[in-house]
């Protein structure tokens, strides 16, 4: 109010309308802002891009509570992302109660519709030595590969729980420019299930275990076992979201939300894991560029 009177000690009463009017008219466009919502596609209203990010790693672990050496893969694989925060787990489950669909569509794309060994695993989809499905040997050297790199994106999360609804807003951000087939991929995961009853029981072989292991002379199945980062629902479409080429610069972002059902998932169990990939044209040159993880209702921000 002071600086409106001194105005209007200096300034007639025309110039004082012009100047009030403008002002009020400068405010409410940014209140019209501020209240558009974002949609799918479009860039995003949040906060500006970083110009650099915290290279992740993702790991997909291919798995089965009816195989004896998974549980040498679990317990290599907590090794590795007990250590580096940076490292972010996703269990994929075949021939037991916790499969589900994308790990068909994973193996169209990526072994020629043939199962995988047990265990193995995906390091961010690069390949090793002419392969992507790598074993427990490979996994940590092929880690270190990757983390090394220089990231050219990243992600934020945000997310409200209503109900068994769930609402997720995920950003992509670009500190480099991109260009080739870039998608964002959207997983949700849980922690601790049971692992009891049929098709949840986890059977343990010595033979194929470290006998450092936890597991080594735990006996078949593993009494009190819990099955961890498990893949519970594939947010996006198999293939993944496309990113806009018009936001792949530096600087630029794109927003999209999905709305998931969680019924029938411990949501204080669950996680969000987003993933930005540049995919190839044959099994061996696709690339995980950036992942991110957020607990149900936790906003994630860059990094």
């Amino acid at each position: 109010m002071q600086v409106i009177r001194t105005i209007n000690k200096k300034l007639n009463m025309r110039t004082s309308l012009l100047l009030i009017t403008a002002i009020l008219t400068l405010v409410s466009c940014s209140k019209k802002d501020e209240s558009t919502p974002s949609t799918s596609g479009n860039s995003s209203n949040s906060s500006t891009v970083p110009t650099q990010f915290t290279q992740k790693v993702l790991i997909e672990q291919f798995t089965g509570a009816w195989n004896g050496a998974c549980p040498d893969g679990i317990y290599k694989m907590e090794n590795i992302i007990g250590t580096n925060a940076n490292i972010i787990p996703v269990c994929i489950h075949e021939g037991d109660a916790m499969e589900i669909s994308h790990f068909t569509s994973l193996m169209a794309t990526f072994n020629n519709n043939q199962l995988p060994m047990y265990p193995s695993a995906f390091i961010s989809r690069t390949s090793s030595a002419g392969a992507v499905f790598l074993n427990k040997l490979q996994w940590l050297s092929n880690i270190t590969v990757a983390q090394n790199k220089t990231a050219s994106c990243g992600l934020s999360i945000s997310s409200t729980l209503n109900g068994n609804n769930l609402a997720i807003t995920v950003n992509t951000g670009f500190c480099q420019m991109q260009s080739g087939d870039i998608r964002l991929h959207v997983y949700i995961t849980e922690n601790n299930i049971a692992a009891s009853g049929t098709g949840y029981a986890q059977t343990n072989t010595n033979a194929y275990n470290d006998p450092n292991s936890p597991y080594f002379n735990a006996g078949s199945p593993i009494s009190n076992f819990k099955h961890n980062h498990v893949l519970r629902k594939v947010v996006t479409s198999a293939a993944g979201s496309a990113i806009q080429i018009g936001n792949m610069v530096a600087g630029g972002k794109q927003t999209d939300q999905f709305t998931v059902d969680l019924s029938g998932i411990n949501s204080s169990n669950a996680k969000i894991i987003a993933f930005i990939s540049k995919t190839g044209t044959s099994a061996t040159n696709h690339e995980v560029l950036n992942v991110q993880i957020a607990s149900i209702n936790q906003t994630k921000n860059w990094d």
